[in-house]
């Protein structure tokens, strides 16, 4: 399964990424990638003491040319050719070989930090491409999840970033704002025909705020469950120490409802198919890029 968080900015995105993915690490094989450029994931998993490997970006070229994806951004397409799938999460895969750190059954994969070098590239564009076309053509194993965690805004979805997800997350906070920028990428999902979007009540204090949520919406939406407001991961954020070990009981038990929901999820690769045809016969009739 190919599953995908997408959030706000400064909203625990990240906090809440490291907890799913040292959980569902306990159940299954796991492809983290970090598609944010704060390598706060790398950080956080303890992965930061580990040789320094290549990023994703790096490997643009060598990424583009194996999965015929040369062409400019009008032409290029992201569907596999002929459905045969170019990249595998094994470790004798070429990206995989010179991009993933491991650590027990998690591996990582960075998809780009600052640097000197890149500090003129426009915005995310060219980084977003390069993901998009490798998850694209990327074939994971029917007992591993690969769990991206992508720059929080809307982007992801307005591009088509995640059309070859098969889940998305939105994790959402009982505030406006929050909740203005969740609805945002919510309608952007469903006119790209994504239906497979759940939902994870963030920093609840009680039944009013989970009320105020699903108000906000005006219909029902696919909720994973809630996480109750904690001083106790804020204080483990601030010391860089997210350990889902250490976590209060009810919160742990929160955290597990979710993460056994997130197992049951369903996965139609067919619904992926249509989703990155339609991208590519629009890109081929020049109305998107």
């Amino acid at each position: 399964m190919k599953l995908a968080i997408i959030w706000k900015w400064w909203a625990w995105k990240t906090t809440l990424s490291v907890f799913l993915t040292q959980l569902l690490s306990k159940h299954k094989n796991i492809l983290a990638i970090d598609a944010d450029s704060n390598k706060n994931l790398i950080d956080y998993l303890g992965f930061s003491n580990q040789k320094e490997l290549l990023e994703l970006w790096d490997l643009k070229p060598e990424i583009f040319k194996l999965a015929w994806s040369e062409s400019s951004e009008y032409d290029r397409k992201y569907a596999p050719k002929n459905w045969k799938y170019i990249f595998s999460t094994d470790c004798s895969d070429e990206i995989i070989n010179k991009t993933a750190y491991w650590k027990w059954n998690i591996r990582l994969i960075q998809l780009w930090s600052p640097r000197e070098c890149r500090i003129w590239v426009t915005w995310m564009c060219p980084y977003n491409e390069t993901i998009k076309v490798y998850l694209a053509n990327l074939q994971e194993k029917e007992d591993e999840i690969v769990f991206i965690d992508f720059a929080a805004g809307s982007e992801v979805a307005g591009k088509g970033i995640v059309a070859s997800m098969d889940n998305v997350i939105i994790p959402l906070e009982p505030n406006s704002k929050n909740l203005d920028v969740a609805k945002d990428i919510y309608k952007t999902l469903k006119l790209i025909d994504f239906k497979n979007v759940y939902f994870i009540a963030n920093k609840v204090r009680n039944d009013t705020d989970l009320d105020y949520i699903q108000k906000y919406f005006w219909e029902n939406i696919n909720f994973l469950w809630s996480i109750p407001f904690s001083k106790d991961i804020m204080k483990m954020d601030i010391k860089w120490n997210l350990d889902s070990d250490k976590l209060p009981e009810a919160i742990q038990n929160n955290l597990d409802l979710i993460v056994n929901n997130i197992l049951n999820l369903k996965v139609n690769k067919n619904e992926v198919i249509e989703r990155l045809n339609c991208l590519d016969i629009l890109k081929w009739d020049k109305k998107v890029h």
